[in-house]
């Protein structure tokens, strides 16, 4: 055996005390074992995707708002830089046709978010991939928040900017006539992404040719109607899957009554669970209905309840629900929560999809329509980039606590900050702007306070000339700290 190789364990040996030092370990006293101690890295790189920051001659103005959330936490301002990089559109031309020249690389610009920036577009645009490098990146948020006031299009529509994954689940899309979404999907690496697309409906699973191989070049985005791929079936869900690479999945929903609109928003992810919480309808006139999906091979039986201000029950008609195998159900919950802001609770013997659906209704007007998922409770320090409402008119957070009361700190960077306790079993409602003497507010943080889980969603709502205006989003947790694992000095390790 060379030197060279003589030498090798025992540099590991040396390298691996090095690490046990860094991460926190404690070295043993005479007569005492003491445990090593796992240590903990900040994060320090972010990234996140808006699917569409898109403007349209027909009104649609987009807001992204990326927001550094440092100062509204505990440990002060982050010392953060954040850059944009937009995400061309990589649709393949109609069959036929010539294949347009290939156009220059975008370039990444600069965003100085102190404590918000935003990219407003009027015009076409595309998803936009955001990167947070430094101290504090864990602190950023970003969402993109879109307003058309008139036309087919007619709505408030928002967003989250959330970070790439390998799968994307959602329920309630439509292919039949007088409804128009798309799935986007976006790849903000630097390496090629090969996705399938699978999706089921009221009638079953669906076929879908050409989607169980899609390949999504770096930094591009694709867009896929709902309508091409599934046309004529009704609540669809949708799962996208990148068998490798990372992406990010977003889902338009808009609905037409001939030539008059009937509200547009986006479709959040969701994944499946057996046990699920879809919290923060708000209160007011319109229905409630809750999409059920069963992506698995076996009926599954879910069992509701509602959680109101004044109440906990079980909804009238609707305490078991059936999902067969492989389709999707709509449960209408408008007469059960009677305008009153509430949250779902669910138990179910097979993981489901579950997101709801809620209407802002006006006699005589065009409605619009908002969408909340099932979410996990707000395990650490969560965000949003914008909550102000369109016309600056109302906003409100809607909290639930299913099992025990629970608190959570609201905190607006500008230092106002408040807590808030939920009723065990309740809902409530609140206005950040009273709850933190605030005549408007722009990014929020929330932080709960105790071990009880507690869920959020804040509502932007308007009345506008043509009707109400309604669209929600459920804030973001934060990135936590990356743990390390204790490191422990292997003698041996020179023996083997």
């Amino acid at each position: 055996m060379s030197a060279r190789n003589l030498l090798a364990p025992v540099a590991c040996v040396a390298a691996l005390a090095g690490l046990g030092a860094g991460a926190g370990m404690v070295q043993p006293r005479a007569g005492h074992a003491v445990a090593p101690r796992a240590g903990s890295a900040p994060v320090d790189t972010v990234t996140l995707v808006c699917p569409s920051v898109t403007g349209t001659a027909a009104g649609l103005v987009t807001t992204m708002a990326v927001a550094d959330l440092g100062a509204a936490l505990p440990g002060g301002r982050s010392r953060v830089a954040v850059t944009a990089l937009r995400l061309p559109n990589a649709a393949p031309p109609a069959p036929g046709s010539k294949p347009p020249p290939p156009a220059a690389a975008p370039r990444a610009f600069a965003l100085a978010p102190s404590p918000v920036a935003t990219l407003v577009k009027s015009t076409p645009y595309d998803a936009v991939a955001l990167t947070a490098r430094g101290p504090g990146a864990a602190h950023v948020a970003a969402d993109q928040v879109g307003l058309q006031a008139q036309g087919l299009g007619r709505g408030a529509t928002d967003s989250p900017c959330l970070p790439p994954a390998g799968d994307w689940w959602f329920a309630g899309a439509d292919g039949e006539v007088g409804f128009d979404g798309a799935v986007t999907l976006a790849n903000p690496t630097n390496t090629l992404a090969n996705i399938a697309v699978t999706a089921w409906s009221a009638s079953g699973p669906l076929r879908l040719a050409g989607l169980d191989a899609l390949t999504l070049p770096p930094r591009s985005s694709l867009g896929l109607k709902v309508a091409a791929f599934a046309p004529n079936a009704r609540n669809v869900a949708i799962h996208v899957h990148a068998l490798s690479g990372s992406v990010v999945a977003a889902l338009s929903y808009r609905r037409i009554y001939g030539i008059h609109p009937g509200g547009s928003d986006w479709i959040p992810p969701t994944s499946p669970q057996q046990g699920f919480v879809v919290a923060g309808l708000p209160s007011g006139p319109g229905s409630r209905h809750l999409m059920l999906a069963n992506p698995g091979s076996r009926d599954a039986t879910v069992g509701l309840r509602l959680l109101t201000r004044t109440g906990n029950f079980e909804p009238a008609g609707h305490q078991s629900v059936v999902v067969p195998a492989g389709r999707t159900v709509d449960v209408d919950l408008s007469a059960a929560v009677a305008a009153e802001p509430a949250a779902i609770v669910g138990s179910s013997d097979q993981p489901v999809l579950a997101e709801a659906r809620m209407t802002a209704h006006a006699r005589a007007q065009y409605d619009d329509m908002a969408w909340v998922p099932a979410s996990g409770p707000l395990s650490g320090p969560a965000g949003l980039a914008a909550s102000t409402a369109p016309f600056n008119q109302s906003v409100y957070v809607v909290l639930a606590a299913p099992r025990s009361a629970a608190k959570l700190r609201i905190a607006a960077p500008g230092g106002a900050a408040a807590v808030v306790t939920v009723p065990a079993g309740r809902t409530v409602q609140v206005d950040p702007r009273l709850l933190l003497h605030l005549t408007s507010v722009g990014a929020l943080a929330f932080v709960p306070v105790g071990a009880e889980p507690v869920y959020a969603t804040r509502v932007l709502y308007a009345k506008g000339t043509h009707g109400p205006l309604l669209t929600t989003e459920v804030p973001v947790v934060l990135p936590a700290p990356i743990v390390l694992p204790p490191v422990v000095e292997d003698p041996r390790a020179a023996t083997r």
